[in-house]
């Protein structure tokens, strides 16, 4: 199978693009893509916490947002389940099926 890239910036567009047949694939890799973002965010936020608490000073408490998704997600169809998660300027963290709880 030749991979299929969907670019969308809603979830409008991401059912008129997505076949039906693969939105739940999708929606599954995307959250569990985000999942690891945020946890990944968050454990960064309380390290620096814990760090600066052992330094005796204080830390703003964890943001509401941690960070910015970009305006355009991307699905990619490889039927791997392999995933990438890359935050500009923060991280980018590979995921591969047999790590992914899918």
């Amino acid at each position: 199978m030749t991979p299929i890239t969907y670019r969308f910036t809603t979830f409008q567009q991401m059912l008129d693009r997505v076949p039906s047949d693969k939105i739940l694939e999708c929606l599954t890799e995307i959250g569990t893509a985000l999942q690891a973002a945020k946890g990944i965010a968050e454990a960064a936020w309380l390290v620096g916490a814990d760090l600066a608490k052992k330094d005796g000073k204080e830390f703003p408490p964890m943001p509401a947002s941690l960070f910015e998704l970009p305006a355009e997600l991307e699905w990619c169809d490889d039927e791997k389940r392999d995933m990438t998660v890359d935050i500009p300027g923060m991280f980018k963290v590979k995921i591969h099926k047999k790590d992914a709880a899918l």
